[in-house]
């Protein structure tokens, strides 16, 4: 299912679910898929390079620096940043063309230290939080020290910026901690913003 398609059925499902209770009518099974195609290469983020046949051009552990680029053997500095492994594994064979005939590029993510996600309002420790893999919103709720004892724990809400606006997921603590709709304990995507009013 395409974003702009996830996008329109969860919109429709927030109205309803404005309807009734705040989570009651929600399909969070539609938001399966919502972080594919979600993750871009950024600067701290440590990939694996593997040429076949040409273990010269081969790196293990690559580290996209702060200025955004990779350094690779007789390639120099490449800009990484902002670009889908499928897009810089083309960059990379391209430039390789010049030094070995045909080659056959394999770029893999080692560990993703550019991982974050926000939690906002009513928590004990508010801000961005880093990970090394994804986070479901309890696990993030737990990194932020929890709720505050002011906080609307049945109006929670996740912000998912999508190419097509902004669109909110309800999330209801209580309901969690009675088993009752566990679906809604999603995994963030990164740059997801986990609001407690």
């Amino acid at each position: 299912m395409t974003s702009a398609r996830v996008f329109i059925f969860c919109s429709i499902a927030l109205l309803c679910a404005a309807c009734t209770s705040h989570t009651k009518n929600f399909a969070y099974e539609k938001l399966q898929d919502r972080c594919v195609g979600n993750f871009l290469l950024q600067s701290g983020d440590v990939i694996r390079v593997s040429v076949w046949k040409e273990p010269n051009h081969s790196r293990d552990q690559v580290l996209v620096r702060p200025d955004g680029n990779i350094s690779l053997p007789l390639l120099g500095d490449i800009k990484a940043a902002g670009l889908a492994i499928p897009v810089l594994t083309r960059e990379v064979q391209v430039r390789l063309k010049k030094f070995v005939p045909e080659p056959r590029v394999d770029i893999s993510l080692v560990t993703a230290r550019s991982y974050q996600i926000f939690v906002m309002g009513q928590v004990q420790r508010s801000g961005g939080f880093t990970s090394q893999a994804p986070m479901t919103v309890l696990e993030a709720l737990a990194r932020a020290g929890g709720l505050s004892p002011f906080s609307k724990s049945r109006e929670i809400f996740i912000i998912w910026k999508t190419t097509n606006g902004e669109l909110r997921i309800p999330f209801n603590y209580e309901e969690m901690l009675d088993g009752v709709r566990t679906q809604q304990n999603i995994r963030l995507c990164r740059g997801d913003i986990v609001m407690v009013p």
